[in-house]
């Protein structure tokens, strides 16, 4: 039997997405906990991240897309099911479809499901040939909810499924979000699916395509990524008064946050984790992840326990309206001066925080003068900025009112383009129409900077990605005060080393 094309697969994805959305109850949003911030995202049917359901019963995510599949072997989900009312609810869960047979519920929950509680229903799927599948689950009796699943049974692993061609090319495209560029249209592309990292997170995914080109001096990435809506408030204050000058009328939403997305490459050639066999060549950036990390070096967990990291890591609310990607370092135990942490390099924060650690509570400053060019909605440019006042609110030109949103974080770049921090250029435009992000990113091959990997080396590099959906994004004196380690949802890919060959 011929195999399963890119094609035919994503035909079968998008007639599923479409029969999902014909038959979509009414949308419910979940309220996360303050630490827990993160939503999920799931591609297949319309790819929806939030907890979705008919009247009171809930589910997150709405679809399971469990990707290509060798026959004779399964992979299994889980999705969590969740009584939002005031009644009990039978959960019983059904497949139901035309390939129901080739998935399976592995576990579910028993009896009834009480108000206010949670519980999980996991699903394996097993193809039994090479095509694509799909079917849906449908949970609960008193009130249902179908889940669309999908996926593709192959015999072997994709050819060359993990590498990226940059081609060379006589001109770079612009880095303005767009995609349009013609060097992009006959770019070869890399498509696969990204799944969620955290086990402590429902699971889900998002589809994600790369492509990357190179003009001998710099190289350049063009990545789109799957997200039903793009989240660009972290920490943003919201007035739930009319009068702004009561600070109890104001609150910061925590549990927003932001997309984002990363690459990381090796700039030493001995990065391995805690075995020696963890190596980055053969475990991508999982040879970086050190969870156990204190509160006060959050995020510094993300560290080799030997050799060093570059990381580039763009930020749609506080990176990509400047035009840029921030760029860390981190470094194991033989990291000299830098032991067993990650760092931003050299230069000034894109970001600082729009509120106090003296606990006040209102915001600091407001949008002011052309605020750079930016939506005085959803982002204040620091330089221009004015101090709070509790009279009219910037970006309505009206007096304040109750459901006024003021951004958590004013946004600058460094005085100097030289300093290392701001060596890789960014810009990501969001497609609502399309569900996804579209993101160009540019970098010199070779910085010049001891603490960046010098692409210009090697005719392969090893290198992993993320997608951050919603990711909180804290001050660094409200760290020690949050309790636990936040591990913000974020997604990989299941191959955890990437190539990038430059021609």
């Amino acid at each position: 039997m011929p195999g399963v094309t890119q094609a035919t697969y994503m035909q079968t994805r998008q007639q599923t997405k479409k029969s999902c959305q014909e038959k979509r109850p009414k949308l419910r949003i979940l309220t996360s906990s303050l630490l827990l911030a993160a939503i999920l995202v799931v591609s297949s049917c319309d790819d929806v991240d939030s907890p979705v359901g008919g009247s009171d019963l809930l589910v997150s995510p709405s679809n399971l897309d469990f990707g290509p599949v060798k026959i004779a072997e399964s992979r299994t989900l889980t999705v969590r099911v969740s009584n939002n009312g005031g009644e009990n609810i039978t959960i019983a869960a059904q497949l139901r479809g035309t390939d129901a047979q080739s998935f399976g519920i592995v576990s579910q929950p028993s009896g009834v499901l009480a108000p206010g509680n949670s519980a999980d229903v996991q699903i394996k799927f097993s193809p039994t040939s090479e095509r694509a599948y799909s079917a849906s689950l449908r949970v609960g009796i008193e009130s249902t909810v179908d889940i669309g699943l999908s996926g593709s049974g192959v015999t072997t692993e994709t050819p060359d499924g993990t590498t990226l061609a940059s081609a060379r090319v006589a001109k770079g495209p612009t880095i303005d979000g767009s995609g349009g560029d013609a060097v992009w249209q006959s770019a070869e592309a890399l498509t696969l699916t990204l799944r969620q990292v955290e086990s402590s997170r429902p699971s889900g995914s998002h589809s994600m395509t790369l492509k990357s080109v190179n003009d001998g001096q710099n190289v350049y990435f063009l990545v789109e990524v799957s997200d039903p809506q793009s989240d660009l408030l972290p920490a943003s204050w919201a007035l739930n008064g009319n009068d702004a000058s009561q600070e109890s009328n104001w609150a910061r939403r925590t549990t927003f946050g932001q997309d984002g997305f990363s690459f990381m490459f090796p700039v030493s050639g001995n990065v391995r984790g805690d075995a020696a066999s963890e190596t980055f060549e053969t475990v991508g950036c999982n040879a970086a992840c050190h969870t156990t990390e204190a509160l006060e070096n959050y995020e510094g967990g993300m560290y080799p326990t030997q050799g060093t990291v570059d990381i580039w890591y763009w930020k749609a609310a506080t990176t990509n309206p400047q035009g840029f990607a921030d760029d860390y370092v981190a470094a194991g135990s033989d990291g000299g001066a830098m032991r067993n942490e990650r760092r931003a390099d050299d230069g000034r924060s894109f970001a600082q925080e729009n509120f106090s650690s003296a606990g006040l509570g209102f915001p600091v400053r407001l949008a002011g003068g052309g605020n750079g060019g930016l939506n005085t909605s959803n982002f204040i440019w620091n330089d221009s900025s004015v101090p709070f006042n509790f009279n009219s609110n910037p970006a309505t030109g009206a007096a304040w009112k109750s459901g006024d949103i003021v951004p958590g974080w004013l946004l600058r770049t460094d005085a100097s383009s030289s300093v290392s921090r701001m060596d890789v250029h960014a810009k990501g435009v969001y497609s609502a129409g399309q569900n996804r992000w579209v993101i160009e990113f540019s970098r010199k091959l070779n910085t010049g900077h001891s603490d960046d990997v010098n692409l210009g080396g090697a005719a392969s590099v090893p290198f992993s990605v993320a997608y951050f959906n919603n990711s909180p994004k804290y001050a660094n004196f409200e760290y020690s005060n949050l309790g636990a380690a936040p591990r913000p949802s974020h997604f990989g890919t299941d191959e955890r080393t990437l190539w990038l060959t430059l021609e």
